[in-house]
């Protein structure tokens, strides 16, 4: 395997999974048999490929460096306002969202929503196919 590929993967599999240091420590192990059981019980204890996206999509919107291409996509369970004006609103994973332009879009309860990252802040594509944008509080 060239060495600029087994870096790649390397770098992939760290930043998806697991710190540089566990995955460096498993790359110091001189036998293979002992060198794959640790990469194996790294990945392991990072979760699986579904907690990992779990996890993104708890940490959506928070601020946090986050893919470009993520998507979420939940159900409103309630809209109420904030003194501005604006629409708070609670989806079914748990999230709060707040519109950035109060009275904008008329945001209702038990619509599905998907939002995504935009320019400056995330988009919330409702049901009818409007985007209002918004930005996460909880």
């Amino acid at each position: 395997m060239p060495p600029f590929l087994f870096l790649l993967i390397a770098f992939t599999a760290s930043s998806a999974c697991g710190s540089d240091a566990d995955w460096l420590a498993c790359d110091a192990i001189g036998k293979d048999a002992k060198r794959l059981e640790c990469y194996d019980q790294v990945a392991r204890s990072k979760g699986s490929a579904r907690d990992v996206k779990a996890r993104k999509e708890a940490d959506f919107g928070k601020g946090a460096p986050i893919e470009q291409d993520l998507v979420i996509e939940a159900r409103i369970e309630r809209v109420t306002f904030a003194r501005s004006g604006k629409s708070v609103v609670y989806l079914s994973n748990g999230q709060v969202w707040v519109e950035n332009e109060a009275g904008r879009t008329r945001i209702r309860a038990g619509q599905n929503v998907t939002i995504k990252k935009a320019l400056m802040s995330y988009s919330m594509k409702l049901e009818s196919g409007i985007i209002v944008a918004v930005n996460r509080l909880e």
